[in-house]
């Protein structure tokens, strides 16, 4: 693009100075992102200094057929700094001038994005302290959230665009897990916890401003009785085998029960903590994965007659086009079954698939077959799970 001569969008071209202040004749370059249906573009704009940012904004618009310009904002994204994202970016203000800003340098990315809203963001450090604080919904009070902090998003952003630049501001361990819930008053008494999936924006799952979200600790669902499963959405046996880094545990039988989008599972029905919580989110259904259905040593005997194809955001089943999308019978290609003579190992099965660019501690993850020799519950069991996996297409 080349000026037009009154101070229009320039080409980016030559060197400028390390900071606004050494700006190359009064212009500085910057890498201009932005959201064109769902899809991040990028341009090498040049401003000049003494434009003000909502000066900018607007040729932003005008120039890239984006509509209204009273509609966005710009935001410069938080800086790395010995491998850690510091802090969550600055919203520039529509007023100042571009030269008000010294830190911004040339070459600099800047982001167009919707006027942000605010949300407070604060950590749940410990189970509310009731005799059975899972039956009915939790209260919780200043002492059990700490360090609630106010954050601008642009909600069409989700959670996983945010979630390095949390570590700085919140008092988050490195390898711990985090849940993401959204608080909710009930006839302005309880306080309602609802998971939010972090693959998904905030407008799609109806945030709305001023809305308080918590970061709740993996660990601290680890605590929970299964006794106190009165009303969940499923439960159930199902066989259960899990693996990491090639390495597979043996086929063991584990009674499962699903809540919001996180499924744990017990030795048994009377099981005082969980063996494990699976955040649902982070993971994807589909197809065991094996090599044109022949025996993976990762996974033992199972074998893969129906392959699904999946979304891209499906980690290895996302090689091959997008999930088959079947409202009346979701399963349908979704999982196989062992075609082995040993009655046995005539197991029905589907995989979880953990998207380790979803999760704040990948490493602590496994991926997991679900199966049984009982094809109706595990196509009940895939359905239901489906809805609430990181690549579920269903629309």
């Amino acid at each position: 693009m080349q000026s037009d001569g009154t101070g229009g969008i320039l080409g980016a071209s030559g060197g400028f100075g390390a900071s606004m202040t050494g700006a190359d004749n009064g212009w500085v370059t910057l890498q201009v992102r932005y959201r064109v249906k769902s899809k991040m573009v990028a341009q090498k704009m040049k401003f000049k200094t003494e434009w003000t940012v909502k000066d900018a904004v607007a040729v932003i618009a005008e120039s890239e057929n984006l509509g209204n310009a009273d509609r966005y904002r710009l935001f410069l994204p938080p800086r790395m700094v010995s491998g850690d994202i510091q802090g969550m970016g600055e919203w520039l203000e529509m007023k100042n001038k571009f030269a008000v800003y010294p830190h911004l340098r040339h070459m600099d990315i800047v982001e167009l994005k919707l006027a942000p809203h605010l949300l407070t963001f604060g950590m749940w450090v410990d189970l509310p302290n009731e005799l059975n604080p899972w039956a009915v919904p939790p209260k919780y009070d200043q002492a059990e959230v700490t360090q609630a902090v106010p954050v601008q998003v642009d909600f069409q952003d989700s959670l996983k665009d945010i979630i390095s630049g949390l570590f700085s501001i919140l008092n988050l361990k490195r390898g711990e897990e985090y849940i993401f819930q959204r608080l909710s008053t009930k006839d302005g008494k309880n306080v309602q916890r609802t998971c939010l999936d972090v693959s998904k924006s905030f407008d799609e799952q109806d945030i709305i401003p001023g809305t308080q979200i918590l970061l709740a600790p993996l660990s601290l669902f680890l605590k929970r009785p299964a006794e106190t499963f009165k009303d969940c959405e499923k439960d159930g046996m199902l066989q259960k085998q899990s693996f990491k880094d090639g390495t597979a545990t043996r086929v063991k039988k584990r009674w499962f029960a699903l809540e919001d989008n996180l499924l744990y599972y017990y030795p048994s029905k009377t099981g005082s903590a969980p063996l494990g919580v699976i955040p649902l989110s982070y993971y994807s259904i589909g197809p065991v994965h094996s090599n044109q259905g022949e025996e993976d040593p990762a996974v033992g005997p199972y074998k893969t007659l129906h392959r699904a194809k999946s979304t891209s955001r499906a980690g290895k089943f996302g090689t091959t086009g997008s999930l088959s999308r079947v409202p009346k019978n979701v399963t349908q290609a979704m999982f196989g079954h062992s075609e082995s003579t040993d009655d046995a190992s005539r197991r029905y099965q589907f995989e979880l698939h953990i998207n380790a660019h979803l999760c704040f501690a990948p490493k602590n993850h496994r991926s997991y077959i679900i199966s049984d020799d009982n094809e109706a519950q595990v196509r009940e069991w895939a359905k239901v799970l489906h809805y609430k996996c990181a690549n579920c297409c269903i629309g």
